[in-house]
């Protein structure tokens, strides 16, 4: 994540923390994010472990990976409960300064 984080950024971490994702925060919470974008980018679990900067199995990620997977599935549901049979995600990618963020 951005060494400057943006509001967004710590609300995110405070909701996640909030539904358990994180227990003991022994691993920093933007890692996890970023492990899991580089998983669901096209990255093998090894690969992903092999280029954190932390020393973490690749079955830790894994288990990082379902965990957010839980979150964000209990998180789609509409109000009366289903789950969207598609769900569209359009990433945006914006230039701020030097920085490229994506939206």
């Amino acid at each position: 994540m951005l060494s400057n984080q943006w509001d967004g950024a710590i609300a995110l971490k405070e909701a996640l923390k909030q539904k358990g994702f994180v227990e003991r925060e022994r691993t920093p919470i933007e890692i996890m994010l970023k492990a899991i974008y580089d998983y669901l980018r096209g990255q093998s679990l090894r690969r992903v472990r092999d280029a954190l900067e932390i020393d973490r199995s690749h079955v830790a990620i894994g288990d990082w990976i379902k965990k957010f997977g839980e979150i964000a599935k209990n998180g789609l549901a509409l109000v009366n409960g289903s789950i969207p049979d598609v769900l569209v995600v359009d990433e945006t990618e914006i230039q701020v300064g030097s920085e490229r963020l994506y939206l």
